[in-house]
C-alpha cells in the first residue's frame, strides 16, 4: 500500500485515530521539534516520521529505566511498569503511555541535554512542552499528582512535581479535540512558518511529475503574498547590512564599541595555522634517502637533514588569517 494514498489514510484510520501525551505539546504549538502541520501528515501517513526523532527518543528509552529507579530509591517508593495504554474514560481518542506509577500517581520520567527551562528540584517548574505532556497524562489517568524524575545535562538528578489542573486541562482537551476533527475530515490544521513544516512539504512533495499548474485565484493571493515578504525580506538584509558597513567605518580598528544599552564586539581570532604532516614525512623519506646515496658523512647528513626538515615543514604550511566576526549584545543593566 503505498504511503500517502486514499486507500493508506483509511487504513491509517482504520487503526484509529488517536492522541498521546507526547502529541499535546505538538498540537498546541510548544514542541520545538516538530509542527501541528507534520504531526497531521504522519497521523494520515501522508510522510513517514522523522528518523533523527526515533534516534533521540531512543535514547530517552535506554536512560528511563536507571532513572526510574533511581527515582524510586530517591523517594523510597515502589514504582510499577503498566502493561497497557491508559485510556480517557470518555474520550476514545485520548491515550497516554505512562513510564511509571507510583503511590501517589504517574511518574513521567525524562533526560534532557541541557538544564534550561528546568527550575529548582523539587518545584513545577519544567519545560512548557513537558507540562502540557503531564496535563494530558493526569487527564487521561485522573491521577491527582505527577513526579518528574530528570536527567539533566547527562549528569544533575532532580525531581519535580505537579498537580492536576483542571482549567489547564480542558483547555488541552479543547485544543485535542479541535486536532482530532482535523483528521477526521483530512482538513489540515492552520499553516505556520516552522522548518518542522517546510521540511515536511519537502518529504512529501519529493520530485515532480512535468506537468504545469494555473493558479487560482486564491492560490495567486498567496504568491503575491510569498513575493512581497521576500521583497520586504531582501529590501531588510540590504538595510541591515548598510547598517553594518557604518558601525565598522565607526569602529575602525577598536575591538569594542559600547553603545545605549548595545555593545558590538567586533575582534579578529587568530590565526589558524596547518601543516599537511603526512606531505612532511613523504618529503622526508625522500630527503634521507638521497642525502645518503650522495654523502658518506653521517654528520653532514645529520645537519642537512636538520635544516631541511624545517623547509619542508615551511613549504607545506598554510597560515589562515583570522576571521574578524561582527557580533551585537544587548547589554543588561
Amino acid at each position: 500500500m503505498t504511503l500517502g494514498t486514499p486507500a493508506y489514510r483509511r487504513a491509517n484510520k482504520d487503526r484509529g485515530i488517536w492522541l498521546g501525551s507526547s502529541d499535546a505539546p505538538i498540537v498546541v504549538g510548544l514542541s520545538p521539534y516538530k509542527s501541528a502541520m507534520t504531526l497531521y501528515h504522519e497521523k494520515l501517513g501522508l510522510v513517514d516520521k522523522d528518523e533523527t526523532e526515533r534516534a533521540v527518543m531512543s535514547w530517552g528509552h535506554i536512560l528511563e529505566e536507571p532513572v526510574a529507579q533511581e527515582y524510586a530509591k530517591v523517594k523510597g517508593r515502589h514504582i510499577r511498569r503498566p502493561s497497557r495504554l491508559s485510556k480517557h474514560p470518555r474520550l476514545e481518542w485520548m491515550l497516554a503511555s505512562i513510564d511509571r506509577f507510583d503511590e501517589e500517581g504517574v511518574v513521567e520520567v525524562k533526560t534532557s541535554m541541557s538544564t534550561e527551562g528546568w527550575g529548582e528540584d523539587g518545584s513545577a517548574e519544567v519545560p512548557a512542552d513537558v507540562a502540557v505532556q503531564v496535563i494530558h497524562q493526569l487527564a487521561v489517568t485522573r491521577k491527582p499528582v505527577a513526579h518528574i524524575p530528570a536527567l539533566l545535562g547527562y549528569r544533575e538528578f532532580r525531581i519535580y512535581r505537579m498537580e492536576r489542573d483542571l482549567s489547564a486541562e480542558a483547555d488541552l482537551i479543547e485544543a485535542e479535540t479541535e486536532f482530532i476533527e482535523c483528521l477526521r475530515t483530512e482538513t489540515p490544521p492552520a499553516w505556520d512558518g516552522s522548518e518542522s513544516t517546510a521540511a515536511t512539504m519537502r518529504r512529501r512533495w519529493r520530485s515532480d511529475n512535468g506537468t504545469e499548474k494555473v493558479a487560482t485565484p486564491e492560490q495567486d493571493a498567496i504568491l503575491s503574498d510569498l513575493q512581497e515578504v521576500r521583497a520586504v525580506r531582501s529590501g531588510v538584509e540590504d538595510r541591515e547590512r548598510e547598517l553594518e558597513s557604518r558601525v565598522m567605518d565607526i569602529m575602525g580598528e577598536a575591538s569594542r564599541l559600547l553603545g545605549s544599552g548595545l555593545s558590538v564586539s567586533w575582534k579578529r581570532n587568530k590565526d589558524s595555522v596547518k601543516v599537511e604532516w603526512p606531505l612532511v614525512a613523504a618529503g622526508y623519506r625522500r630527503l634521507i634517502e638521497e642525502l645518503r646515496a650522495a654523502s658518506t658523512d653521517p654528520d653532514a647528513v645529520a645537519t642537512l637533514l636538520s635544516t631541511d626538515l624545517e623547509a619542508l615543514v615551511s613549504l607545506y604550511t598554510t597560515v589562515s588569517a583570522g576571521a574578524r566576526p561582527f557580533r551585537i549584545t544587548e547589554v543588561k543593566g
